[in-house]
């Protein structure tokens, strides 16, 4: 049966390759967002060195900079499979488990355990990002 269209195809993805879809969707949104961080704020692009290589320079030229990479590397190989491991884990706790009562503690869990991680998490990233930076 072939996708009518791009969310049934997307859809289709997520079933068969959650993993997979979800760190590629993670990646492709966090560089996104930063390069209309970047733009909006009108942030001027940081010019590699000289001898930089060509691919650089064609990055900058496009306004995009080692930080929107950084972003992408993080949704794809931190985000999405940490919050793919916790998703997983608060599903495994509870499943079997039905009503309102036990929606509403999947629910507050999610938000005030899972939530707590992945943001935290992301500010280690974005330091860990920024003291790069800075011992460069």
């Amino acid at each position: 049966a072939q996708p009518r269209s791009l969310l049934a195809a997307y859809t289709a993805q997520l079933a068969a390759h959650p993993l997979r879809t979800k760190a590629l969707t993670a990646g492709a949104l966090c560089f996104i967002q930063e390069v209309l961080a970047s733009y909006i704020a009108r942030a001027p692009p940081q010019r590699p060195p000289k001898s930089a290589p060509r691919l650089l320079h064609a990055l900058a030229d496009a306004r995009i900079d080692a930080r929107a990479l950084k972003m992408a590397a993080y949704g794809l190989l931190v985000s999405a499979p940490l919050g793919h491991l916790l998703v997983s884990i608060l599903q495994r706790a509870f499943a079997g488990k039905t009503g309102a009562r036990a929606r509403i503690g999947q629910i507050l869990a999610s938000n005030l355990i899972l939530e707590n991680y992945l943001n935290k998490y992301s500010l280690y990233f974005l330091q860990i990002s920024i003291m790069t930076k800075l011992l460069h």
